[in-house]
């Protein structure tokens, strides 16, 4: 997994856009960077407050609650996602239903982040945050998609850009559905152990790549 270092805040008062675009920039940090050491329930708005020592009450200009600040990381690491797979698709010169899954579980090398937030953007983010800001997300998410989807059709034999679309949102399900399958935690992990059925514990990327070979040949079917 990422380590990330304690993310350093400029301490002089943001009032200049640019300042406040960094400040904002530094509590994404920070939250990162504990998610990466815990999970998701054991963190709180005063540890994120702590780790880069800044004011509680500084921290809700920026965020009115824990989860619209992780929503924002979360939107934060699919942008990000979303040019890796922009790169990849402009670097290549056919796609076929089996790149594209190969392509999509190794993007996932070094997205721990995203891979931690995935499992709980239904869950937990939308359930208190504002109806403008899941709109103002949504939105995101849609244009965002909508893009890399037109341009991946153009080098799928002119997949329709509406199942390419489709195709990720059976990405974010095979992700949720595997992933504490696959890592289990906790006691979970200990019972698991003692029980001697690791067995049943899954290989993650294989497993991805399984479903979504699948899922991808017969969506795609003209």
């Amino acid at each position: 997994m990422k380590q990330f270092k304690i993310p350093k805040l400029e301490k002089k008062r943001a009032v200049r856009d640019d300042l406040k675009d960094l400040r904002r920039e530094s509590i994404l940090d920070a939250a990162e960077f504990l998610l990466a050491k815990q999970s998701i329930e054991n963190i709180s708005m005063m540890d994120v407050a702590k780790t880069i020592k800044l004011a509680k009450g500084t921290l809700y200009i920026y965020f009115k609650t824990k989860e619209e600040l992780f929503l924002s990381l979360l939107e934060r690491v699919y942008l990000r996602w979303f040019e890796d797979i922009e790169t990849w698709v402009s670097s290549e010169q056919h796609i076929t239903a089996t790149s594209f899954a190969s392509y999509i579980v190794e993007s996932f090398n070094g997205k721990s982040s995203l891979l931690l937030l995935l499992p709980y953007a239904e869950s937990i983010f939308e359930k208190n945050i504002s109806l403008e800001r899941i709109i103002e997300h949504k939105k995101m998410v849609t244009e965002k998609l909508t893009k890399v989807s037109r341009q991946i059709s153009q080098k799928m034999d002119n997949v329709q850009t509406e199942k390419i679309a489709l195709s990720f949102l059976f990405v974010h399900a095979a992700v949720v559905g595997l992933y504490f399958k696959s890592f289990p935690t906790g006691i979970v992990a200990d019972a698991l152990k003692k029980l001697d059925l690791y067995q049943w514990k899954l290989d993650f990327k294989a497993s991805l790549q399984i479903m979504l070979e699948g899922v991808f040949s017969k969506l795609f079917q003209n």
